[in-house]
């Protein structure tokens, strides 16, 4: 097992900490204490606990992610790299006979497609029941049985009594003409 305290910390100190210290923080990021480098930075947690693929660190000291660290400086050693990668590998222990370090914790961010809610009317754009109100420059819909009236706007206005029954009138029939 490897030994942070004996065997990391003298790396960070020596390399990382001229821009990741707790007075520089670059990119949110300070590496002086093992909280600190646990807690991560600006862009999410940098040490993954168990899991160094995923582990910003290793992104970043490799050069697989931009900018390659240290920055404007020599590169870690292989051998600097695989003891790091090693200790995140094994659960980025503060000691040997420590736990492993925790997980960071992330925002669930799954996006899902909301459910919309059932139209009031089905036939809310059909011509059939939609009116314009030309003195007021707005449109609607009315419920199929004329109770209720919902103004484009979100509004609803109820008739508190039945409409009276529709009348149809036809024209008398005049034969013989």
């Amino acid at each position: 097992m490897i030994d942070f305290e004996r065997q990391i910390e003298p790396i960070i100190k020596e390399r990382c900490l001229e821009c990741h210290s707790q007075d520089k923080r670059k990119g949110g990021l300070s590496l002086a204490t093992y909280a600190d480098a646990l807690d991560g930075g600006r862009n999410g947690p940098a040490i993954r606990p168990g899991n160094a693929a995923r582990s910003i660190l290793i992104h970043r000291v490799t050069g697989a992610v931009e900018p390659q660290m240290p920055k404007d400086e020599d590169p870690l050693t292989p051998r600097e790299v695989a003891l790091i990668r090693l200790w995140i590998n094994q659960g980025a222990r503060r000691t040997p006979t420590s736990a492993r370090a925790p997980q960071p914790w992330e925002a669930p961010l799954a996006l899902t497609k909301p459910v919309l809610p059932a139209a009031v009317w089905p036939d809310w754009n059909a011509p059939t029941s939609r009116i314009w109100i030309e003195a007021r420059g707005e449109g609607a819909v009315y419920s199929p049985d004329g109770m209720r009236i919902q103004f484009d706007d979100g509004r609803v206005w109820q008739r508190e009594v039945a409409p009276p029954p529709v009348v149809v009138r036809r024209a008398p029939v005049v034969y013989g003409r």
